[in-house]
């Protein structure tokens, strides 16, 4: 497992490890972080919002726990649509 994730900010969702999902992401910096794990090792960072209405979170608006996931097949048309399985929890250090 890589040390340094892309992060993936969720908004009114909460993940859970062990369970597969899927994926559809939108925002510019959504695709940014999903785009860098695919040329990685397909792995990313989970962390959901503090509130749902914020369009570009940054750290502090992040709650400092997520999820490991690996992406899965995906489709790009615009945006991103594919599945994940979530492997395990992991702290964001990153502030």
């Amino acid at each position: 497992m890589p040390e340094r994730l892309p992060v993936l900010a969720l908004r009114d969702v909460v993940i859970f490890p062990h369970v597969t999902m899927p994926l559809l992401v939108g925002r510019p910096a959504s695709l940014a972080a999903v785009d860098s794990a695919m040329t990685e090792d397909r792995y990313i960072l989970l962390v959901t919002q503090r509130s749902g209405d914020t369009d570009e979170p940054t750290a502090g608006d992040l709650y400092r726990g997520g999820v490991v996931a690996r992406i899965g097949s995906t489709v790009y048309d615009g945006s991103v649509r594919g599945q994940l399985q979530t492997l395990g929890r992991r702290l964001s250090t990153e502030r």
